[in-house]
């Protein structure tokens, strides 16, 4: 999965799954729609960044109450700070399942900018090859390190008895401590 299409599908099943209201859901996504919709693409997961809902905020700001809305005219008023913070919550909210549920690029937030300069330092035209290789390398090894560490977390994972694991589901529900699953 590496679109925010793919992405909402996959919460909409989740979050059915897990119980959460239609309601809801639809809430969820259609905030989202509307970030994709600001973001005019189908964006791959990894490309999306903390700048991206920054902009999504201030362009929300400056917006007109009902500008796209179907049905009703769009008034001279702005947004009320309660909406854009609700649709804030819920793009936050929504990304942090994915964080959950691993779908996004798992690398640290350093190790991610470090790849993303490494990247914008390969498209400069001309390039000399010395610089170039080691960028390259630099890229691989990041993704390396990050599936490394993926598998890395899945063996401990595994090496937890499935007793504890249910206990700690258990304790989830009662909001009582931190996931480490």
């Amino acid at each position: 999965m590496s679109t925010l299409s793919d992405a909402l599908a996959a919460f909409r099943i989740c979050a059915k799954a897990e119980g959460m209201s239609p309601k809801s859901i639809d809430g969820r996504a259609k905030c989202v729609g509307y970030f994709a919709s600001f973001l005019g693409c189908d964006p791959e997961l990894s490309k999306i960044g903390a700048n991206d809902l920054r902009r999504f905020i201030l362009a929300l700001q400056e917006s007109q109450k009902y500008q796209k809305h179907p049905y009703k005219p769009h008034y001279r008023e702005k947004i009320s700070p309660t909406s854009i913070a609700t649709y804030t919550r819920e793009i936050k909210a929504f990304f942090s399942y994915l964080a959950r549920e691993e779908l996004m690029n798992s690398l640290t937030p350093t190790l991610w900018r470090m790849r993303e300069k490494a990247e914008e330092l390969r498209r400069i035209p001309n390039l000399p090859g010395y610089i170039d290789q080691p960028t390259v390398t630099m890229t691989n090894k990041i993704d390396n390190f990050n599936s490394y560490l993926k598998g890395y977390i899945e063996r401990i994972r595994n090496l937890i008895p499935k007793e504890v694991l249910e206990e700690e589901r258990k304790a989830l529900e009662y909001g009582k401590q931190q996931s480490l699953i």
